[in-house]
Formats: structure tokens, C-alpha cells, sequence
């Protein structure tokens, strides 16, 4: 359990907790270059003892997904491509021990895409360019103690990457 106060924040083990659960992963290749993953998680957890015995623990959402799709082909001799997009959904989850309504944060999902261009000569070199948060959602992650802040995930964000394996 996390307590906050006005400028700072301390952990203070709850005791025990019981958390039934499973995850999975599923890849698979659909055809030639193109490769498609499937995973997540499923839980129940719930606080054993104290003041909070039944609760949810804190940032624990019931389920979990994501998918992804990579497509990669040539486009020259010694070079090619990598197109990927992923998503991921994260279900309801509470901000505190307590399990307050108002502290309750709401599903949400998240895209983002990737563009790679690969050498596939000795002197092996990539160029990326990638985007994060691709539908520039506002998701709620987090609220304070005291209600007074809120904290979202980052806007959309756009770069390029470069590497070079010798």
C-alpha cells in the first residue's frame, strides 16, 4: 500500500495477499514475413488481512492484452523492411488499497506503429522511425492521495533511431 502525504510518498506492506492468475503468449507465422503475437494476463487478487482484507490490490487490473503484427520484406538486394504496429488493452485497476470508487482508473488501450529499414550486409545498419501513443490518447494512470493530481500517459511521440552492429 502506498501512503502519500502532501510532498512525499512511502510503501508500507499490506501483509498478505492472494493473487490467482495466468498469463499467456502466442506467436505465429501467417505467411512469409509476416509474423502476428498474441499475450496476456488474467488475475484476481485480493488483500488477506487488515483493514483492507477483500480488496483489489493497488495497480493490479483483472486482464491484460496485447497483439502485434511485424511484416518484413525486401526491398533491395542487402537491404530490407520492417512495418510493425502493436496495441495494447489494460483493464480498470485502483489507484489505492482501499479500493475507493474515486481512485478507481478505467481501462484503456494504447497503438503504436514502427517503420525499419535493415541492411542485411556484413556492416549491418537500421533506421527507424517510430510513433508512440499513435491515436495521441489521454489515458488516466494514476491519482494522487489526495486527488489533487492526475497522470495520464505521455502524448503521442514521434522519433528515429539509428544503429550500427559491426
Amino acid at each position: 500500500m502506498i501512503r502519500q502525504f502532501p510532498n512525499d510518498s512511502y510503501n508500507k506492506n499490506l501483509g498478505d495477499a492472494e493473487v490467482i492468475g495466468a498469463e499467456f503468449e502466442f506467436s505465429m507465422s501467417l505467411t512469409e514475413g509476416l509474423f502476428w503475437r498474441f499475450g496476456g494476463d488474467v488475475k484476481d487478487t485480493e488483500v488477506q488481512e487488515g483493514a483492507l482484507a477483500g480488496n483489489q490490490l493497488v495497480f493490479a487490473p483483472e486482464y491484460s492484452i496485447n497483439t502485434g503484427l511485424d511484416y518484413t520484406f525486401g526491398l533491395t538486394d542487402g537491404m530490407d523492411m520492417t512495418l510493425h504496429g502493436d496495441v495494447s488493452w489494460v483493464g480498470e485497476q485502483y489507484a489505492n488499497g482501499a479500493n475507493d470508487d474515486n481512485r478507481l482508473i478505467p481501462a484503456y488501450h494504447m497503438a503504436n506503429a514502427r517503420v525499419v529499414l535493415n541492411s542485411t550486409s556484413e556492416t549491418s545498419w537500421n533506421a527507424a522511425l517510430w510513433v508512440r501513443n499513435l491515436t495521441n490518447e489521454a489515458n488516466l494512470t494514476n491519482i494522487s492521495h489526495l486527488r489533487q493530481d492526475y497522470f495520464y500517459s505521455p502524448p503521442r511521440s514521434i522519433g528515429v533511431e539509428f544503429g550500427w552492429q559491426y
